[in-house]
Parts: structure tokens; C-alpha cells; sequence
């Protein structure tokens, strides 16, 4: 068949179409490269680990092994019957060629003909492949012709350098939230530095960082900008506490921000130093937890500090003042 006949039929096919069409043979997959899908994504998943990785878009799911020399890939494909969903499976397997040539190829293929912005981009790294996968997707990234639209980005990372591989060639615009968790079981609370982090124009734009087994190294007080943050910091000074609560309390973005620390010297002293530092908060205990309250300005609403001593917890949160009244209202009426 001539290669123009076959371009006009290659181009009425669909994503799933283009995913199985490609693994049929090399030629094939020439002419599929010519070939713009129309893809609309909300999720994406990667699961990398040795001899194996799982690709999972919306509710389909193709996974790429090794075997031997050959590369067998499965594919599972949601499809409608009448009002209920089935799965349709289907093997093949591709004489001498690479498992993870061939998920980087479908992988170039996704992001670079992707029409909307996903809701979310999830990578998982078995620990021993952590430094050797973030090179290799920055540079997918980087080749892309446009920047990763995302608005939740979750990465298995080791280091700084692995999370900078990636998170420039993101959408600073679009992205929102960020999650970082270490894979490694040998090490708790992987140390991660953010220096060259903070820099980056998307690091700025976020709203939301949260981190797993992984301890952000550097002053809390560098979190300021963020409106959500669930992150455990390596240590934390009352200083740092007052630092954010004057940050913070002027801050018509912030909703919460709920800190695991590692070491915290001085902790027992924490709200008698509050209290002797500028304008004391009030207290109050809202289900059996002591809250400190601050005033925010030009608003109805109070800035919360709550500090769990035995959990190595501190959180920061805002209370509407009617709330603060109908407790005290209450507690009157006993």
C-alpha cells in the first residue's frame, strides 16, 4: 500500500489504535510517527523498575517487559459493553527490541501530541533506579515541544538534582501541587535541599509541596510562599515559628501548613516565647487541642498555631471567628 493511502488511514485512528498499531512492526511504527493522535489525558501514570514498567493513562494500562532479549508488552484497555465496562487484554511480543526503548517511545508519543492538561503525572521509582530515571525523562521533557501542562506532579526522587532534571520543563502556569517521596527504605527521611530549587520560576509559582520520606533541609521560613505545604523539615527554631506566623498571618493565600520536624530545640518554651514576643495570641482548645490564635488582619478569621510535642508535629491553620464565638458561646452556657 502506498505510503500517502496509508497516512490518510493511520490518521482516523485513535490513541489506542496508534498504541497497538505500533507494536506491530518497525515500518509501521515509522509512519505512526507522522501521525498526530488526538490525545486528552487526565492521568498518567509511570511505574518504573527493573525489567519492567507500567504506562497507565485514564482507566488503560500497558505494561513493558523484558524477556530475554525481547520485549513482551500488555495491553488492557477499558471499553464500554452496553452500561457496564470490560476489560480487553492483549499480548505481543517484539523480537529484539527493548522494554524500555519501547515505553520511551510510546512515552515521547503521549506527551507531545497531549491536547489538555492533566490532572495528574505520577512516576514511581523502585529505589535502585532513581538516579538513573530522572536524567533520562528530563531529557523527554526537555525534548517536548511544549512545557508539561500538569497540575498535580507526584515524583519518587533521591535528590535535588533528580527533582531539577524535571521540574523546569514543567507549566510554572498550570502546575499546582507537588509531591516528593524518596523510595529508598535504607535511609528515613532522605535529606533534600532546595537552593538551586528555589530559584526556578515554577518552584515560586506552586501552591502546595508535600514531601514523603524526605526531610527539607534549609530554614522553614523558605516555605512561607507556599498557600499548602504537608512537609516534614529537618529542624525547627521558635524564631522560624515567629517568622512564619508573621508571614503568614498577612497572607491572603495561605489555607495550611502542617510541619514534621526532626529536632526542635527549645519546643517545651515554644508559646511562652510567643507570648512575650509581640502581640500575645489568645488560646483556645478546639476538640481537646490547645490552639493559639492570632488575628489576621482586615479579615473574620484567626491565624491557628497547634504544636503536638510527642507526634514532633507543628501546624499552622486559619479558624473563622464565628467558629471561635459558638465554642466560647457554648462553653458559657455549662
Amino acid at each position: 500500500m502506498p505510503d500517502d493511502v496509508m497516512d490518510r488511514i493511520l490518521g482516523n485512528v485513535g490513541m489506542e489504535e496508534v498504541f497497538s498499531l505500533r507494536k506491530v512492526c518497525r515500518r509501521l511504527r515509522k509512519q505512526l510517527d507522522r501521525v498526530v493522535p488526538d490525545i486528552r489525558l487526565t492521568q498518567l501514570h509511570l511505574s518504573i523498575c527493573q525489567e519492567q514498567v507500567e504506562l497507565g493513562y485514564d482507566s488503560d494500562r500497558v505494561t513493558y517487559l523484558k524477556l530475554g532479549p525481547n520485549c513482551m508488552i500488555w495491553q488492557d484497555t477499558a471499553q464500554e459493553n452496553g452500561t457496564s465496562m470490560r476489560k480487553k487484554k492483549s499480548r505481543k511480543i517484539l523480537v529484539d527490541e527493548d522494554y524500555f526503548h519501547m515505553f520511551l517511545e510510546d512515552l515521547q508519543l503521549i506527551l507531545k501530541h497531549q491536547k489538555a492538561t492533566l490532572d495528574v503525572l505520577n512516576v514511581v521509582v523502585s529505589e535502585e533506579l532513581t538516579d538513573k530515571v530522572a536524567p533520562i525523562l528530563g531529557r523527554i521533557l526537555k525534548q517536548n515541544p511544549h512545557p508539561l501542562a500538569v497540575n498535580t506532579l507526584l515524583l519518587d526522587i533521591d535528590t535535588e538534582a533528580d527533582v531539577l532534571q524535571m521540574l523546569p520543563h514543567v507549566n510554572e502556569d498550570v502546575i499546582k501541587v507537588l509531591e516528593l517521596t524518596n523510595p529508598r527504605t535504607d535511609i528515613q527521611e532522605f535529606p533534600l535541599y532546595t537552593g538551586e530549587l528555589r530559584k526556578l520560576a515554577v518552584w515560586k509559582k506552586l501552591e502546595e509541596l508535600r514531601t514523603r520520606n524526605i526531610a527539607v533541609m534549609g530554614k522553614p521560613y523558605l516555605l512561607g510562599h507556599f498557600q499548602r505545604a504537608n512537609v516534614v523539615v529537618d529542624q525547627i527554631r521558635d524564631d522560624d515559628v515567629r517568622y512564619l506566623k508573621n508571614v503568614l498571618i498577612k497572607s491572603p493565600y495561605f489555607q495550611y501548613f502542617h510541619l514534621k520536624y526532626l529536632q526542635f530545640d527549645g519546643a517545651d518554651q515554644l508559646f511562652s516565647n510567643l507570648f512575650f514576643t509581640g502581640v500575645p495570641p489568645s488560646f483556645e482548645t478546639i476538640n481537646d487541642v490547645p490552639h493559639y490564635l492570632y488575628r489576621m488582619p482586615d479579615t473574620t478569621q484567626f491565624l491557628s498555631i497547634t504544636h503536638h510535642m510527642e507526634e514532633m508535629t507543628i501546624s499552622f491553620g486559619k479558624i473563622d471567628a464565628s467558629v471561635i464565638q459558638k465554642i466560647r458561646e457554648s462553653r458559657n452556657k455549662l
